[in-house]
């Protein structure tokens, strides 16, 4: 049934079942108390280290270009902030550097984005753009990710009006300083809230 449902999907049922679903809400004081100022709230639809199938789904997601995996992956972060999905919001997905979206050939925030769109019924937009590549992160500390992300985000050009209320859309938050940065430059381009929907926390 999977196969049927999401093409180019290398994993079984039972794969899919094997992923532990443990959605988790990090209010605005957690979130300020970690240093994100900006974020008023942050939902995952499970943790990203307690599941070896999700860490090698996620990865040949990215880095494999198996695009049949946005689906099912976007069902995952569905499945968690339905509770939370009304009418004004807008779905704003991360943006990749120049640099970055031409070497991978896509970004994988705005096919979740486009797919959960689709799933909710919620538009979605890219208001954002990245000014600065900060490279890879995984090998940073706390700190050094918080500094490199700094002023590394603008809204996007042309962007005239903007909603409300942002959902940020990204993968995994390890810190949550990249969503932190787009939610900052959001609130200061006049949005009133934003949250951040996220694949998993690390």
């Amino acid at each position: 049934m999977l196969d049927l449902l999401f093409p180019n999907n290398p994993l079984r049922k039972e794969d899919w079942d094997s992923i532990p679903i443990a959605p988790y809400i990090a209010l605005q004081r957690e979130l300020t108390s970690m240093g994100l100022g900006s974020l008023d709230r942050l939902l995952s639809a499970t943790r990203y280290h307690d599941s070896a199938i999700l860490q090698r789904t996620i990865s040949l997601y990215k880095y494999q270009k198996m695009f049949g995996l946005s689906n099912p992956l976007a069902m995952l972060i569905v499945q968690a902030s339905l509770p939370y999905v009304h009418d004004d919001i807008m779905l704003v997905p991360v943006p990749l550097h120049f640099s970055r979206y031409v070497s991978r050939g896509f970004n994988q925030a705005v096919l979740l984005a486009r797919r959960i769109s689709a799933m909710t019924g919620l538009p979605m937009k890219r208001l954002l753009r990245r000014t600065k590549n900060t490279g890879h992160q995984a090998w940073r500390s706390r700190y050094e990710r918080m500094e490199s992300i700094r002023d590394s985000f603008a809204l996007s050009y042309f962007v005239h009006t903007v909603p409300m209320h942002v959902v940020l859309i990204d993968d995994i938050a390890t810190t949550g300083a990249t969503l932190d940065a787009c939610a900052d430059v959001l609130k200061r381009s006049g949005v009133q809230r934003v949250d951040a929907w996220v694949i998993a926390r690390a």
